[in-house]
């Protein structure tokens, strides 16, 4: 019987059917985190998680540690973009970083239309391999932009609610209420800290470091002044909205422009096999080409080319 099987006949049905769970798990992957954050969300409005240094300290995801640090990650960057706990962050975290590996299979197989060359696919998988950092870091560093764009505002509230009561504290508290969305979240998940000792000194340190803006830094060396010196700072608040809105503080937001290039890059790497495919379906000269050494050789080197200036965009940016 089995002599009437064909084997080519089942490597194809494999081979297919293999595909089909590639383009599906991308979507099943995706749905499964657009739930996980439902249900992390209604959890976060029934019980409130009290900030505790030690505990965070302690908490892992895995007993691996490469992977804790992974997730660790990701899970930061994705407090940029919601007011969900870090335990949760995490979990959303580990979805992220399984879908990473999905859409690193979609990208090389996308962009290796022309690759048949050695080094070409060493390319190929490189850039495959950065892409969806780069989207996730781009994504990461347009919510940092908007954070830093609201600062100025957030100040001036605090300056206005600390004017009729010098606790700081409560005036961070009322103040959030009247400012955008995104500074927001940093200021509550700030002041959290402010009410207990043991992570006071941690919860000033830490949102400076997270938003990484010399005027935030300044904002938290203030709020250590209030707190240990018991000095009443106004004048120095006043001082630091009129800093926030003048050319120096618009020099450091000009900053985080940079931030569009590298959305305009990471839309010309897509673009370019496509626009290659398109005119090599139009032509078949340009199709010959396409599919020569030197063809290979241009697209490996238009790529490696973008990946290079979007690395060096973010060294201006650190700069």
């Amino acid at each position: 019987m089995l002599e009437f099987i064909d084997i080519t006949y089942i490597k194809d049905i494999l081979f297919f059917g293999f595909n089909k769970i590639l383009s599906y798990s991308f979507i099943i992957l995706t749905f499964m985190s657009l739930i996980l954050i439902i249900l992390a969300n209604f959890k976060k409005k029934k019980k409130r998680i009290v900030p505790n240094t030690r505990r965070k300290k302690n908490y892992k995801i895995s007993e691996n540690k490469v992977l804790n640090i992974a997730v660790g990650k990701i899970s930061d960057s994705l407090s940029f973009t919601n007011s969900f706990s870090k335990e949760t962050n995490d979990i959303l975290g580990l979805f992220i970083l399984i879908l990473y590996l999905v859409v690193v299979i979609f990208i090389y197989k996308y962009l290796g239309i022309f690759a048949f060359l050695w080094y070409a696919k060493v390319i190929n998988l490189l850039v495959a391999l950065f892409l969806p950092y780069a989207l996730l870091h781009t994504y990461i560093g347009i919510q940092i932009n908007t954070i830093t764009k609201q600062v100025p505002n957030a100040f001036s509230e605090i300056l206005s609610a600390y004017r009729s009561d010098k606790r700081i504290k409560v005036a961070i508290e009322t103040s959030t209420q009247y400012m955008d969305k995104h500074i927001k979240r940093e200021f509550k998940r700030m002041n959290l800290y402010l009410g207990s000792e043991n992570t006071f000194e941690y919860g000033l340190d830490y949102f400076a470091k997270r938003l990484n803006n010399s005027y935030i830094t300044l904002f938290a060396n203030l709020i250590k002044e209030s707190r240990y010196k018991s000095a009443d700072i106004t004048d120095a608040l006043e001082k630091l909205v009129i800093k926030t809105r003048t050319k120096n503080y618009m020099k450091e937001k000009a900053k985080r422009q940079l931030v569009w290039y590298r959305v305009f890059l990471i839309i010309w790497l897509f673009a370019i096999p496509a626009v290659m495919k398109f005119v090599a379906s139009a032509s078949l000269e340009a199709y010959r080409f396409y599919n020569t050494v030197d063809g290979a050789k241009l697209l490996s080197i238009t790529m490696l080319s973008i990946v290079i200036g979007y690395l060096l965009i973010i060294l201006m940016e650190r700069s």
